[in-house]
């Protein structure tokens, strides 16, 4: 029933034969028919690159990870979740620390798979309106697959949950709706969002301190309900694993970012950059293989001159990715731009380490980026990337369900027009349900965009 897709996977012969049965078990409880399966190998034949072996590789390790999450219960696991977006290393660290625990972020899995691959985001969402989350209430669609996932049984109910509060101050009202009606533990990850920039780009000590006893009482709910210590060690076993991938990440961003014309589309590149930043248990294991041989198959492109785009094409930001939806990310290249890097995508900062412990160099590194810092130090951050990478143009989604991200976004155009003299797009969107924003709407404004941004380039050139 699905040879063809699981081949477009990357799937090789032995692994669909070993695989197929609980690939089975787990396509019927998210109740995928065979016009589903169908409808999957045509979309990613539609949307995504099918010649390079490093990305069907990715692809693959999302289906396996969705398939290892659906039977997470069933296969004996103590289950752990955290919430989008997570501190990466945590639940790297948590998921290869034993084949007892199994921890991951459902959120973008079903984004990507049931949104992106299936193109049945809708019911899943549909499902949370319906019983806990309302529609007209501007509740985010991450939380609502999260929530109805759970609740209605698609993905197995944990054993702890870890929201994480440093940019999405709801992911934790959310897991406590689960802790309520099924007594499920929850441990915050919280912060503080008021850096003032006295020593940017290093962090203010106190906001790193309190991380780090967030991080620790992580560890300590950690041991009391799965029953595992999650030591120092143990972090310093994941974390290395993560840097490993990371390495790899970073250098494929810099040759895909960096090259005219660009080797790789941003459809695919966003099924890598979710897959990072959620650094699940098939990502953790099977990322470095599957990105080593993504960056020598663009490095062979880059050397051939082939790219997604015609050479010369504007170079733009795109902070916001469609989450579940490449009809409306394709917008963009088919207007002729080349998104090179976003938020996500941007290597973090390379500065010394200021302290010894792995709890405060884990939490240092996650108070440095302007998104969980403040609204100002976010524009701050976005300036520096604009003159680092050479845009000519941002396009920037004021998400209008997400409260962090639907406050900088008029103030960045501002700021970047007058100052910088880029030209900004700012949309008020929502960047993951296409069910309110579709890919014709956001034509509408990227196409006269893209106009102005090469007569600009044509101006340039000339002059």
């Amino acid at each position: 029933m699905y040879s063809e897709l699981l081949e477009l996977c990357g799937f090789e012969p032995d692994e669909i034969e070993k695989e197929s049965p609980r690939i089975d078990k787990a396509l019927e409880i998210w109740q995928i028919t065979t016009e589903d399966v169908s409808r999957a190998e045509e979309r990613i034949k539609r949307f995504f690159d099918l010649e390079l072996t490093g990305m069907r590789k990715f692809r693959g390790i999302w289906l396996k990870e969705f398939v290892d999450l659906t039977l997470a219960k069933e296969e004996g696991k103590k289950i752990v979740y955290s919430s989008f977006p997570p501190v990466a290393q945590v639940t790297g660290s948590m998921a290869l620390m034993s084949e007892e625990v199994y921890c991951s972020v459902p959120e973008p899995m079903i984004m990507t798979v049931m949104g992106q691959y299936f193109g049945k985001l809708g019911p899943i969402l549909e499902k949370a309106e319906e019983f806990w989350m309302p529609p007209g209430q501007a509740h985010c669609p991450f939380l609502q697959a999260r929530l109805a996932s759970v609740l209605v049984g698609m993905v197995p109910m944990p054993d702890l949950l870890i929201p994480v509060g440093l940019t999405c101050d709801q992911a934790g009202k959310t897991d406590e709706i689960i802790e309520y009606l099924h007594g499920i533990p929850v441990a915050h990850i919280d912060g503080c969002s008021d850096e003032d920039g006295a020593r940017w780009p290093h962090a203010n000590p106190r906001r790193v301190q309190y991380l780090v006893q967030e991080l620790k009482n992580v560890a300590q709910v950690f041991r009391e309900v799965i029953g595992l210590e999650f030591t120092e060690e143990t972090m310093t076993r994941g974390m290395a694993e993560w840097g490993k991938l990371k390495s790899i990440f970073d250098a494929i961003s810099e040759l895909r970012g960096r090259s005219d014309p660009i080797p790789l589309s941003e459809k695919d590149w966003e099924n890598i950059c979710s897959a990072i930043v959620t650094c699940a248990g098939r990502t953790a294991r099977e990322g470095v293989t599957a990105a080593n041989i993504l960056l020598e198959e663009l490095r062979e492109r880059v050397r051939r001159g082939v790219g997604v785009l015609e050479k010369g094409a504007p170079r733009v930001i795109n902070l916001f990715p469609h989450a579940s939806d490449p009809a409306v990310t394709e917008v963009i290249e088919k207007a002729g731009l080349a998104s090179v890097t976003n938020f996500i995508s941007a290597s973090a900062r390379s500065l010394p380490d200021e302290h010894e412990s792995i709890w405060e160099q884990l939490a240092d590194r996650h108070m440095r980026g302007g998104q969980r810092c403040s609204g100002q130090l976010t524009i701050t951050e976005l300036k520096e990337l604009c003159h680092e990478w050479e845009i000519d143009g941002v396009i920037i989604a004021a998400l209008s369900k997400c409260r962090i991200y639907n406050t900088f976004p008029r103030k960045a155009k501002e700021v970047l027009e007058r100052e910088m003299d880029i030209p900004v797009l700012a949309l008020e969107q929502d960047s993951v349900d296409s069910r309110e924003y579709s890919a014709e709407r956001f034509r509408t404004r990227v196409e006269p965009f893209a106009e102005i941004l090469k007569d600009r380039k044509k101006r340039a050139l000339k002059g």
